[in-house]
């Protein structure tokens, strides 16, 4: 596994490894929406992850300006980033008004919303509950394993192909000693993400909760590890991208 210092120089490194060992594949369905192979064949790597070591937000919101311009993605907003981490963390929001406010070309297109003013799920509604919960036991022994705050439900597996299901799987927050001191440790999970749209999103969102989790249980933040089922970058993003690799 790589371990990085801080998250620009993670996704930078991330960045080419899918460019330099990323392999062809295609599936016909994006967001349950039907999509052709020109624009969403991708270049894609299996079982992905990495660490970074005690990352800050701070130098989350300097990754998503420098994944921006790299990847030529104007919705990779601090302030996108930061609304959609509130309407998590206040709870059981959909739509909520981050993704309309900061992206709306896509979640018009990808989305619910313009036929009955929802998402099909949104991290706000599944999060929640498991978030807090998540506090109340490392709170009672903090070197719990089971402190996971699931994104992916049962049922999903049944909505594959006609509505949108998560992509995240779920957070894995573990305390554990490092040079003798406690700190919190998060674990993403993800069944898929894509390079350029969503991967500097979900570090930053993952960090957020991390961080969340890390004042009310009153433990110093550790480690960020994520891992990656399928991490893909899709050819319609590839030639926007303005570095080579």
């Amino acid at each position: 596994m790589r371990m990085y210092d801080n998250c620009t120089i993670a996704l930078n490194e991330i960045t080419r490894d899918v460019f330099s060992r990323g392999t062809e594949s295609y599936d016909q369905t994006v967001q349950s929406k039907l999509v052709s192979k020109d624009t969403h064949g991708a270049k894609e790597l299996l079982a992905y992850n990495y660490t970074i070591l005690q990352p800050k937000l701070t130098e989350a919101e300097q990754m998503l300006t420098y994944a921006a311009a790299i990847f030529n993605k104007p919705h990779l907003k601090v302030e996108y980033a930061k609304a959609w981490l509130k309407e998590i963390l206040q709870g059981n929001l959909n739509p909520g008004k981050a993704h309309m406010n900061y992206w709306p070309e896509y979640w018009s297109e990808y989305s619910e919303i313009p036929k009955n003013g929802k998402l099909a799920y949104t991290y706000s509604e599944r999060l929640q509950h498991p978030i807090e919960t998540v506090i109340e036991k490392l709170k009672e022994s903090p070197y719990r394993r089971a402190a996971y705050a699931p994104v992916w439900n049962g049922y999903d597996i049944n909505r594959v192909g006609q509505r949108r299901v998560p992509c995240t799987i779920g957070y894995h927050f573990l305390v554990r000693k490092d040079m003798s001191k406690l700190q919190l440790n998060v674990i993403c999970m993800q069944r898929s993400c894509s390079l350029a749209e969503f991967l500097p999103l979900d570090i930053y969102k993952a960090i957020g909760l991390q961080q969340y989790v890390s004042k009310a249980i009153n433990i110093p933040t550790g480690n960020f590890i994520h891992f990656i089922s399928s991490l893909h970058c899709f050819y319609k993003d590839l030639k926007d991208i303005t570095r080579v690799w």
